[in-house]
């Protein structure tokens, strides 16, 4: 077994896996931070994710609010595109969504 998050302590949920191109592997999940706010974490692993050389953070920086039920796509040129629920831009819940280039 290899620890997906190494770096955050605390409870981790949701866990969601991607396959992308060039042999990479992006894992995503959601954390809930000291504030009590769920938000979306996510690393890059190379083809072999037992490589501890082979890891590459991704910080995903959303914004205020809890983030849940999010789901990732890698666009043409190599980006993901990540979608979540979030009630960040007011305080109703909708969808957003973000180009994350890495």
């Amino acid at each position: 077994d290899r620890r997906i998050n190494d770096s955050i302590a605390g409870n981790q949920s949701s866990p969601r896996i991607k396959l992308l191109s060039n042999d990479r592997i992006f894992v995503t999940w959601i954390h809930k931070d000291t504030n009590g706010i769920h938000k979306v974490y996510g690393k890059i692993f190379y083809s072999d994710i037992f490589s501890t050389s082979s890891v590459a953070e991704m910080p995903l920086t959303l914004g205020a609010g809890n983030q849940y039920f999010h789901d990732v796509a890698e666009l043409e040129d190599g980006s993901l595109f990540l979608a979540y629920e979030s009630n960040r831009l007011d305080t109703s819940w909708g969808i957003s969504g973000r180009v994350i280039d890495f």
